[in-house]
């Protein structure tokens, strides 16, 4: 028995185990297996049975993954702020992801190796689909660096109006290296909270820390945001000073509501 035949037989003798009334073939399994090329057995096989018998067409498998697989969708995408319409879309783009291949596109599942649950492989594309629908949902088009210094800077103040164009335009380019400057992880969850409008706790959820964790993260972004960004402008700007602590506090209050009213939402 070579090394794919003993992976097929501790494949389906898991699954079986799991599952005792479905039944998959072995040539399906091996379809499944043999692209993979794995070296032993990994440690999810009862779940790399069941995604063979989907990625065959298998009603019964199929049904499996639906009972077993759907209620992780809904999780997530509740836990990333998402009403029923949106868990109700995501499901959909999930079960279609999942189960139709279309021409050249496989299904996401035929690159699942049993390395980790299947609930955690779903729960990374059910992610994503849920961002893709709050997003939609919120704008048109996807937020660019713009849009957070017009969402926080770029507000009716009379503050605001007396910074010149040229000098605004350098505040800008400043805003926008010392936003580039961020930590990728800062950065992402200072975009969930203040363009999104992803409370803390729904932050928290993604990444799976605890709230405080994803709140410090926020507001640390926040204060190296503002703090790299009044640094750069007393480096490159020949202006008033006070008119650039005007602008500079403005674009901290205005982050601090937008990470206040993140807070609020949850414990409301």
């Amino acid at each position: 028995m070579d090394g794919l035949d003993r992976l097929v037989a501790a494949v389906r003798r898991a699954g079986l185990e799991r599952w005792p009334e479905l039944r998959v073939e072995d040539a399906d399994l091996r379809a499944h297996l043999e692209p993979l090329a794995l070296e032993g057995e990994p440690p999810h096989p009862a779940d790399l049975y069941l995604v063979a018998g989907c990625l065959a067409g298998r009603a019964d498998a199929m049904a499996q993954f639906e009972a077993t697989q759907m209620p992780v969708v809904e999780r997530t995408v509740r836990a990333a702020g998402g009403a029923a319409d949106v868990v109700d879309e995501v499901k959909q783009q999930v079960r279609t992801a999942a189960l139709v291949h279309r021409g050249e596109r496989r299904s996401f599942l035929a690159g699942y190796r049993g390395d980790g649950p299947l609930g955690s492989w779903v729960r990374v594309v059910a992610l994503r689909e849920a961002m893709r629908c709050l997003r939609a949902l919120r704008r048109e088009r996807a937020a660019s660096d713009d849009e957070i210094f017009a969402l926080i800077a770029a507000q009716p103040d009379p503050e605001v109006a007396v910074i010149q164009a040229s000098t605004r335009a350098e505040l800008k380019a400043a805003f926008r290296a010392a936003l580039a400057r961020l930590p990728r992880r800062e950065r992402t969850a200072l975009r969930l909270s203040v363009l999104d409008g992803l409370s803390i706790d729904a932050i928290g959820a993604m990444y799976r820390v605890h709230r405080a964790t994803a709140a410090r993260w926020v507001a640390r972004a926040r204060e190296q945001l503002v703090r790299d960004t009044r640094a750069a402008v007393s480096a490159r700007l020949a202006v008033d000073r006070g008119e650039v602590d005007s602008i500079l506090r403005l674009i901290g209050s205005r982050l601090d509501i937008s990470i206040a009213t993140s807070l609020g939402r949850e414990s409301g």
